[in-house]
């Protein structure tokens, strides 16, 4: 019971309720989009992005206008401003005003090139990053990703209202939060100031993670929910008990373990989760997304990451004593400690840190 009640008081309630009445009125939120199309952009490329932005509820709202050679009047109520462009000279105009107005306004080009060139002839010349080129309207998933990749990188969006209503960017969304969440799991495991407390840091942001995938499939957590599920992830995962395993028998790389440990099991929870909510699931059967977690995880207590670590170490040993190339070792030994914790190798590139490698603070 003393351990129990030791658990307990790490995990921070307060913090997660607060994220929780945050968080829960993402999937209740209107939110309007203007999609303002040139007279000369091609009917493709106004058709496709007319396919993404259609509703899912009755929330999300979309208006639909063609303007020429006057700029679009952009609505005080709009929550993004989409521009199919063509050759028309009033679309630096427009732009400009949605900036002036602070709206955030992407610039969808079939000809991205010829859009920039022209509008760099103008009062208001584009940045390329307010472009999205749909050169690859014939690849209509291609368009789709980077339109999705644009809005989830700008601060200026909601987010989390506009995934919740436009279901092309809830499972973008769902990924940039889990990474992003795996990797400050990542570093807060691999340098804990003092033992243990980094504990109700990970579950903060385990939890809060946990509420914002929900929050983009329009899937809201009730605050007990998350108290419920809180208090299972210290344990769930066996997560302590494996990085302390690794960390004992590889001492000097033991915050690379904590690091890669914490980062793997964020991982696959987010990935775990993000599955069980594109499937339809429901908040309250949430404990079956832990176990597809669990089994993503697979074997970690009974010492299957252990095996593999200890052969990728012994591996790594053998290529330093015949004066071989360690970069080319230590690669492959992240991989394969990855995929030991259900991870995608090429989803940690460009996410760890350097030092993060494996064999980087030998």
């Amino acid at each position: 019971m003393a351990r129990k009640n030791s658990v307990l008081k790490n995990i921070p309630i307060k913090k997660l309720i607060a994220a929780a009445q945050d968080l829960g009125g993402a999937d209740k939120k209107s939110v309007r989009v203007d999609i303002c199309i040139d007279a000369t952009a091609p009917q493709a490329a106004a058709d496709a992005v007319r396919r993404l932005f259609t509703p899912v509820s009755d929330r999300g709202r979309v208006h639909i206008e063609e303007f020429g050679e006057v700029a679009y009047q952009v609505a005080p109520d709009a929550g993004l401003l989409v521009i199919v462009a063509g050759r028309s000279d009033a679309l630096s105009r427009t732009v400009a005003q949605a900036v002036v107005t602070d709206k955030p306004v992407v610039v969808c080009a079939a000809d991205s090139k010829g859009v920039y060139e022209r509008s760099q002839r103008t009062s208001f010349p584009l940045e390329p990053t307010d472009i999205v080129d749909m050169d690859a309207v014939h690849n209509y998933a291609a368009f789709e990703k980077s339109l999705a990749a644009w809005i989830v990188d700008n601060d200026g969006c909601d987010q989390l209202a506009l995934a919740a209503n436009f279901a092309f960017l809830r499972r973008p969304l769902a990924v940039d939060c889990r990474q992003r969440t795996a990797l400050e799991c990542g570093v807060v495991a691999a340098v804990p100031l003092i033992p243990g407390a980094d504990m109700p840091v990970l579950i903060a942001l385990q939890g809060k993670m946990i509420l914002q995938i929900a929050a983009a499939f329009g899937r809201p957590i009730s605050t007990d929910t998350i108290v419920e599920v809180a208090v299972t992830l210290p344990t769930a995962f066996g997560a302590r008990t494996l990085a302390r395993s690794l960390c004992k028998r590889f001492p000097h790389l033991a915050w690379v373990m904590r690091g890669l440990t914490a980062y793997g099991i964020t991982s696959a929870l987010g990935a775990a989760l993000t599955e069980f909510f594109a499937r339809g699931g429901l908040p309250a059967n949430i404990s079956q997304a832990l176990d597809d977690a669990r089994q993503r995880i697979g074997g970690l207590g009974g010492g299957a990451v252990e095996a593999v670590v200890g052969k990728v170490f012994g591996a790594s040993d053998e290529a330093e004593e015949g004066g071989g190339d360690r970069a080319a070792a230590e690669d492959p030994g992240q991989d394969e400690y990855l995929r030991a914790l259900g991870v995608d190798p090429s989803e940690v590139d460009g996410h760890l840190p350097a030092a993060g490698r494996l064999g980087a603070g030998a």
